[in-house]
């Protein structure tokens, strides 16, 4: 029997992965659902093999400095900054994003509620910050997440969310939007009064 491929298309399950060299067929060849992972090296799909991988970065002390900063590349979509018990003196983290390597300090529209024995909210234009809506205390410890995903790539419009615990037992939630200049590539960690510095716990960011 005599098979015919025509127009570029090739039938499903009708050629192995063996029998096609490396960078022979365009991903615009091969119909959707015709490639199992049993048809990839190792039958495994893995963050390596992917053209914009899950990256995690290298994890910074958050023992000392006013700012902490990370460079994005330009083709994420997605972002996780992740705090591990990062403490500042009497002011709260502030997550800033930015492009060509400058954090933008305003246009952020968003809001932060802190939940203890009551709960407070107040609308934030600065940063992403995880809002407390009285002084914080040296010693307190930030554990917690936060989300940041692309929602528009041409006005380059940015959505994020978190939520984040405290040593002192209140739990922290921030969300927002900001629209930048240009392609993200730069976010820093800073505080919500810029000059108070770091003295404990470690930060890192995951992009893809």
């Amino acid at each position: 029997m005599t098979q015919f491929v025509t127009n570029d298309v090739i039938a499903t399950d009708a050629v192995n992965a063996a029998s096609i060299a490396a960078n022979a067929v365009g991903t615009s060849e091969i119909a959707d659902n015709a490639v199992t992972t049993l048809k990839i090296a190792n039958a495994n799909v893995t963050p390596a093999k992917l053209s914009q991988p899950f990256t995690l970065d290298t994890v910074q002390a958050t023992t000392s400095g006013t700012t902490k900063d990370f460079t994005v590349p330009t083709w994420a979509k997605h972002i996780r900054v992740m705090l591990n018990g990062v403490s500042l003196n009497t002011a709260q983290p502030r997550i800033r994003i930015g492009a060509s390597g400058t954090p933008a300090t305003s246009g952020y529209n968003g809001a932060g509620s802190v939940i203890s024995s009551a709960v407070a909210t107040a609308t934030l234009s600065a940063g992403f910050d995880v809002y407390l809506n009285a002084g914080a205390a040296t010693g307190d410890l930030y554990y917690g997440a936060m989300e940041l995903s692309q929602v528009d790539a041409t006005n380059n419009i940015w959505a994020a969310s978190g939520v984040f615990s405290c040593s002192a037992g209140r739990t922290h939630v921030t969300a927002g939007t900001i629209a930048l200049a240009g392609a993200l590539n730069i976010l820093r960690l800073t505080s919500t009064n810029g000059t108070d510095a770091f003295d404990a716990g470690s930060v890192n960011v995951q992009y893809d």
